[in-house]
């Protein structure tokens, strides 16, 4: 059976010496070069300056295999092209039971026949095997394990290549943590964050230099770990961070004034987040503050006194708000901190202590939360969920004295649970492990 390579659209320009000159000749060799002039010749349509056309080549003495055939091209004043080649492969006849034998390399590619070999006592068409490698003697790191097959008229396929890692024994700790900043634009040098004491699974906080690196531009990073036999591990990407200046006050003192103003938004927005360089040593931005009695909840105000914010909202003012806040140490104003604030309605306490009206259990709960209303009257009430943020995640009539809340879709944390009817509003603070 004649077999043949049909070369389609071959988009390959040859460039003589001569500009501006028609290609008059083309031919082509197999497998090796030839002088000029000694190719195959293959027939053009008419003079072109660029040849973009298809051809058959009958390649049915060749091998079954890999192959490279090369062109070139004379123009009308006999001068040649640059020789142009590509590479193609020709499959072996199907044969029953091919596959005879596998060999694999460590680290190394090697020639055909040349790796380890494993014989195959049944052969087949289809490799879906598991082998088992001596690997004892490779040190711990990262190494690459070349394979190809070889079927039974003894040729060889094209090799695959696979990572593994050997890791360390269990004695080895992380010692070291090293990690780079880059864009399009920037290479920093590789940095080391050291791990003291050195440890099997490190889980914590790195101070990275960004000495170099530009403010409001995007970085990548790239980290890896190292442990103390000097063995490292595969890098770890992380993308699109963004530098900025860090314009939080560095402790909390005396003199610090904390500032808040409150505006009716719904588009919520996360701007910033404090950052205090003391944290470590007992300081925190995170105070409470307190306000006077009734304040406006559209006025500025401002509080140096660390206690508890409370807020009064006025018949008409339900909706979602955000609270501004920022710090001032000395003349150091910080970035603002946007939180979310839902407010339902008039809120207050009743008369009678909370306590006696309801019954919430477990707290902290897990799975789910009961809520039994000792006072229960015909009216229901409303349930409401929120977070410390104020973000709602439930609002619905209930309408029995003792209610099942499902809380197997939320995070940990600390929730607030928002009972109301006309006659009262009440709420409880929750812990959901």
């Amino acid at each position: 059976m004649n077999k043949y390579i049909f070369l389609l659209s071959l988009f390959w320009t040859f460039t003589t010496m001569v500009s501006a000159q028609n290609i008059t000749r083309l031919e082509y060799s197999i497998d090796g070069f030839v002088a000029e002039g000694k190719g195959t010749t293959l027939e053009i349509p008419g003079n072109l300056m660029e040849l973009d056309d298809a051809f058959n080549i009958d390649i049915s003495g060749l091998e079954s295999g890999n192959h490279t055939i090369h062109f070139r091209a004379m123009n009308e004043d006999g001068a040649w092209s640059f020789a142009a080649e590509r590479s193609f492969y020709i499959p072996e006849e199907p044969v029953t039971d091919g596959i005879v034998a596998v060999e694999y390399s460590i680290d190394e590619a090697v020639k055909e026949g040349d790796g380890n070999l494993i014989a195959l006592q049944n052969g087949t068409n289809l490799l879906d095997s598991t082998f088992k490698f001596d690997i004892s003697n490779l040190e711990p790191g990262i190494h690459n394990i070349y394979m190809r097959a070889k079927n039974k008229l003894g040729v060889w396929s094209l090799p695959v290549a696979k990572s593994f890692v050997i890791s360390e024994s269990d004695t080895a700790k992380i010692e070291n943590i090293f990690y780079r900043f880059y864009n399009d634009e920037f290479e920093s040098i590789w940095m080391n964050a050291s791990v003291d004491p050195a440890r099997k699974n490190v889980d914590s906080t790195i101070m990275a230099s960004v000495t170099g690196l530009n403010l409001d531009e995007n970085y990548s990073i790239e980290f890896y770990a190292e442990n103390n036999k000097g063995v490292r591990g595969y890098s770890v990407f992380l993308e699109d961070i963004n530098l900025r200046q860090n314009n939080a006050p560095e402790s909390l003192k005396e003199n610090l004034e904390l500032s808040m103003s409150v505006n009716q938004n719904l588009e919520i927005s996360m701007d910033s987040l404090f950052q205090d360089a003391d944290l470590a040593f007992g300081d925190s931005l995170a105070y409470m503050i307190s306000a006077m009695d009734n304040p406006d909840i559209f006025d500025f105000s401002s509080w140096n006194t660390p206690g508890i914010l409370s807020l009064t909202p006025s018949a008409g003012q339900n909706g979602n708000y955000i609270f501004w806040l920022k710090t001032n140490d000395l003349a150091l104003e910080s970035d603002s901190i946007q939180v979310a604030l839902a407010v339902t309605g008039s809120t207050g306490i009743d008369d009678q202590p909370a306590e006696t009206k309801f019954n919430i259990y477990p707290n902290p709960a897990r799975d789910y939360l009961t809520i039994r209303w000792n006072d229960y009257s015909q009216n229901g009430y409303t349930l409401g969920l929120l977070n410390t943020t104020g973000q709602l995640f439930i609002k619905k009539q209930v309408a029995e004295s003792e209610h099942q809340l499902d809380l197997r879709e939320y995070s940990g944390g600390i929730y607030f649970i928002v009972l109301q009817n006309d006659e009262f509003t009440i709420r409880k603070t929750v812990i959901i492990e």
